[in-house]
């Protein structure tokens, strides 16, 4: 009689069940449920601030100006007009 050496490698994935299904289903669809009702609000506010939602997108690409380019955008210190005179300025 020969002996076969049998390796164990788990269920097989067609078998595989959640441990807790109980548990787990709901809290997937809740997820799911907050999900759809986000991508909602989102399309919602995309279309009352196009703008806006076109500066989100390009930030998530990450289309973002380079640091030196930033740099070149702040103005000298000479070029800054002072800020207007207020009312705490007269009581030095």
């Amino acid at each position: 009689m020969e002996s076969e050496l049998i390796w164990w490698t788990g269920l097989a994935p067609w078998k595989f069940e959640f441990p807790f299904p109980g548990i787990l289903t709901p809290t997937l669809i809740l997820q799911i449920e907050k999900y759809d009702a986000w991508t909602k609000t989102y399309a919602t506010w995309k279309g009352a601030n196009a703008d806006k939602a076109a500066l989100l997108e390009k930030f998530q690409k990450k289309e973002v100006m380079s640091a030196a380019d930033m740099f070149k955008n702040i103005p000298a210190f000479d070029q800054v007009p002072p800020p207007p005179p207020t009312d705490r300025d007269h009581q030095l």
